[in-house]
This record gives C-alpha cells, sequence and structure tokens, in this order.
C-alpha cells in the first residue's frame, strides 16, 4: 500500500512506528531494540511485538517525506514487515538500518540516493538495486542476504560514488555488480558468497576506482566471475579465491598489488582462473607481468612471461594432438600429424634450454661449452687415430716428415713429435682446440698450429669438414650471446 500522508496510517499505526516519525522529524536516531547484531528470525511475523514492529510500506513513506530532516531515517533493532519499494525514487536523506530484521527485500532498482545508505548487522532476503545512483557509500557490513535463489544482492549497472562495503556480509544467492561503477573500494573482507551454481559472484565489466579488498573470503561452488573487471588497487590472499574451473579472470586488470607478489603464489592464483570452458586465455598473465614489471619485481614478471610462453606452447601441442586423434586413419598425412607434436615438444624444449623462450636470449651461450665439449672430441678422435697433423706445408714437404709418413704411416705423428723440429712444436691439447675452434674470441694457437688429415682415417676426414660448421655455429652463438648480454647491461 502506498501512503500518501500520515493521517493514513495514523489509525493502524503501532507505537514502533509513531517512535520513527518522531525522531525521523527530530533528526535522532530510531532505537527500537538491541542494533549490536541481527535479530532472531521471527516464527510468527503476525505476533511480533509492536514497540519493534514497523510496516514496509509505513517505512517507505518516512523515508520519502518532506517533514523527514536532512539527517534521515535512523532506524535500529526494528522487525520490518513486506517489501520496502524505492524503486524509480528520488531519495535526499540518509538511510541508516542497524540491527534490523527484514521480513522480505529492499528493492532500490533505479533509484536515486543522494547520501549514505546503511544496511548494517541486518537480515533480508536481498537488495535489488540494478541501475541506481548513490552519490555516497553503500555499507552492507554484517548483513545476511537469505535469498537462496538468483540474485540475493544485486546492483548491477549502478553507481556508487563511495565505497561498496560488503566487509562480514553473508549472501546465499548470487551477487551481481555486472558493470557497476564504484567511485571508491569494494570491500569484501571475511564476506561469505556461499551461492552453489551459476555465477555466485559478478563483477563482468565493474570498474572500482580505489581498492578490491578481497581477503579471508568464504565461498560456495558457484563462479566468480572478472572478466573485463577493473580495479585500481588489488587486495588479497590466495586461499580467498575459488578452486580451479570456478574463477574467470580474462580481462580482469588493475594497477597495482597489495598482498602477495611473488611469481609462485600469482601463478598458483592464475592457475584457478585462466581457463573457461576449454578456452584457455594469456590476458590474465599478461596483465600480471605488467604489473609486476611497474612495481620493480621484474624478476617475478619474468617468471610470468615465461610462464605464459611454456603455457601457449602447450596450448599449440594440444590443438596438434586434437587434431591428429580426430584423423584415425593411416594415411601418410595422418601418420605425420601424430608425429609432429613430439617434434613441436622438442623444439618447444630447446627454447626453453637455451632462450628461456626469448626471454633470456644470453642464455644461448650455454651453447658454447656443449659445441666445445662436442669439439674436442672429435679432435681428440683425430688425434688418437693420428689424423692431427702439423698446419705447415714447409713442415709437411720435409725431408723428416716424409721419411717417417714413408716408413711408419700409423705413428707418423707421434714419431715425429720424437724428432728436435717436433719436440719443439707447439704440444696438441684437444680441450684446447676445441676452444680455438669453436669461441673466436678465444686464441690458444692449436688450430694454427695442427689440422685434421683428411686421408689418415675416417675420424680425420670426418673432423675436417666438421670444423667448418663448428666454428661457423661458435661464431653466430657468440655473437648473439654478447648482442643479448650488452642488452641486459645496459637495461640495468
Amino acid at each position: 500500500m502506498r501512503y500518501s500522508s500520515w493521517d493514513e496510517i495514523e489509525p493502524t499505526a503501532t507505537p514502533a512506528e509513531r517512535e520513527l516519525k518522531a525522531c525521523a522529524e527530530a533528526g535522532e536516531p530510531c532505537k527500537l531494540g538491541p542494533d549490536d547484531k541481527i535479530p532472531s528470525q521471527p516464527k510468527d511475523w503476525d505476533t511480533i511485538d509492536p514497540d519493534c514492529y514497523i510496516r514496509a510500506d509505513v517505512l517507505r513513506f518516512l523515508i520519502l517525506s518532506d517533514t523527514t530532516t536532512e539527517k534521515g531515517v535512523m532506524l535500529g533493532g526494528a522487525y520490518i514487515s513486506g517489501t520496502l519499494d524505492l524503486m524509480d525514487c528520488e531519495i535526499a536523506h540518509k538511510i541508516v538500518f542497524v540491527g534490523c530484521q527484514f521480513q522480505q527485500t529492499i528493492d532500490l532498482t533505479r533509484a536515486r540516493c543522494t547520501s549514505n545508505l546503511r544496511i548494517k548487522n541486518c537480515a533480508l532476503l536481498a537488495l535489488h538495486a540494478a541501475g541506481s545512483s548513490l552519490s555516497q557509500q553503500l555499507d552492507c557490513g554484517g548483513t545476511k542476504f537469505l535469498a537462496q535463489e538468483g540474485k540475493a544482492l544485486n546492483l548491477q549497472g549502478a553507481k556508487v560514488s563511495g565505497h561498496l562495503i560488503l566487509r562480514d556480509t553473508t549472501v546465499q544467492g548470487a551477487v551481481h555488480l555486472h558493470s557497476s561503477e564504484i567511485g571508491g573500494s569494494l570491500d569484501c573482507t571475511h564476506a561469505n558468497f556461499l551461492f552453489r551454481e551459476g555465477y555466485a559472484f559478478s563483477l563482468q565489466g565493474a570498474e572500482i576506482k580505489e581498492g578490491f579488498l578481497f581477503r579471508s573470503v568464504e565461498h560456495g561452488q558457484g563462479v566468480m566471475n572478472l572478466t573485463n573487471a577493473y580495479a585500481n588497487t588489488l587486495l588479497d590472499d590466495q586461499r580467498s579465491w575459488p578452486s580451479n574451473n570456478k574463477l574467470i579472470l580474462d580481462g580482469f586488470t588493475y594497477d597495482k598489488i597489495i598482498g602477495e607478489t611473488d611469481a609462485k603464489s600469482r601463478l598458483a592464483w592464475l592457475e584457478k582462473g585462466d581457463r573457461w570452458n576449454g578456452k584457455f586465455f594469456p590476458q590474465p598473465y599478461k596483465q600480471l607481468a605488467k604489473v609486476l614489471h611497474d612495481m620493480g619485481h621484474e624478476a617475478d614478471a619474468l617468471k610470468v612471461r615465461v610462464a605464459l610462453a611454456r603455457k601457449l606452447r602447450a596450448e599449440q601441442r594440444r590443438k596438434l594432438i586434437d587434431a591428429s586423434n580426430s584423423d584415425a586413419s593411416l594415411s601418410p598425412k595422418a601418420l605425420w600429424k601424430d608425429f609432429r607434436p613430439v617434434l613441436l615438444y622438442l623444439k618447444h624444449t630447446f627454447e626453453n634450454f637455451v632462450l628461456r623462450y626469448g626471454y633470456e636470449r644470453y642464455r644461448v651461450i650455454i651453447l658454447l661449452p656443449l659445441l666445445v665439449a662436442f669439439a674436442s672430441y672429435q679432435a681428440q678422435l683425430s688425434w688418437t687415430e693420428g689424423s692431427m697433423v702439423p698446419n705447415s706445408s714447409v713442415i709437411l714437404a720435409s725431408e723428416s716428415w716424409l721419411e717417417i709418413a714413408q716408413n711408419h704411416p700409423d705413428q707418423t705423428v707421434k714419431m715425429w713429435m720424437t724428432t728436435t723440429t717436433g719436440s719443439d712444436w707447439e704440444s696438441f691439447n684437444a680441450i684446447a682446440y676445441g676452444i680455438d675452434l669453436v669461441i673466436p674470441l678465444i686464441e690458444f694457437g692449436q688450430t694454427d698450429t695442427w689440422a685434421p688429415s683428411t686421408n689418415r682415417g675416417r675420424s680425420g676426414a670426418r673432423f675436417w669438414w666438421l670444423r667448418w660448421v663448428l666454428a661457423g655455429l661458435g661464431f653466430v652463438i657468440s655473437t648473439f650471446a654478447l648482442t643479448a648480454l650488452t642488452n641486459v647491461f645496459q637495461k640495468e
């Protein structure tokens, strides 16, 4: 029932309603009972003590009444029956409910409030405020929203100029903050979001201009959707986030983090929300890496970038495997598809080991010891075989060398090393030879004094060709590593 004057209410007014009217007109709080906790749920709303019983339609009249002072309606310890319908209303005064038990819902859909709205330590079925405009804060701290189906707290498209406080709040139904604008912070500290199916907590497209406090939060089995939401500052702890497959982080952006910033904790957080309906989202990793970099945690940002690169490559292999499984034929094309994921895995493993997926290119330098070891091994094989000879045409054409080569073809080098000329010649060292061959910046003189022969054995003939390849690879890798290291030092 909509009342247009107090005269319509007076004949049936309860003592509590008369007291509330007097307090509203005097600008004083109306305390009808204890307001430090939620009143117990009545068994029968028809038998409530009239000293603390107020009808929602009477409350609506007083909220909108011209006789109510600027301090507004301040009510504590009351039982309020019916639905408080303030849809599309202009509310010029402050509204404060503390320790009140509502029988039904509060409907503020498309309402415009120019002052604070506080619903603290209360119990009600739901608060509907979609499309509303609240010029100051909305404080629902300690309140229980008891609707177990549908939207128990609906601020879709609402504009709250101040803070939205859900601290210590319990919501059994869904929380919808879809496309809302919050000029202050969204405080969900110690909140309980118990919805067990569908979107339990939706911030999709919402904008929080200050902090998003999400600490010590309990939740049911519903999904938390942060798609395309924004918060200036994220203040959270890892245990508060839903488990895997119950969190959507795609498009969620923030400027800084107050809380855990180490890569291990943050990657565990991203794991919970980087995939939805089988689709992988890279954006959460890019966002986290950017924020960590901007905050000065470059080492952790790098780990996040590497983790993203690893996941993207895993997704690439998974798609190939799925494509292979879809073709059950034994055609050469199908067999090639089965083999491609293996080759791709080897390629990705190499990229990770050597370049860290391109983020640590200087790591290519670790290939140099491998090349040196391989070159040294080939040089030692050639020496043992007798295929390493002095790298001098004068010595190879000398009478002493030719005589030894004719009489001792298998021991030419060793016999020549016992001669006066050979004993004064540079001693052969396989490791030094490998370093000389592979690393262009180091010169031990081994490649200038010794060279493999192509006609004394297989090892020598093979090494004669391999040395060009090894020298070329060594030059490319050394140049690449030197450039990468220079860039790192310049950044530092």
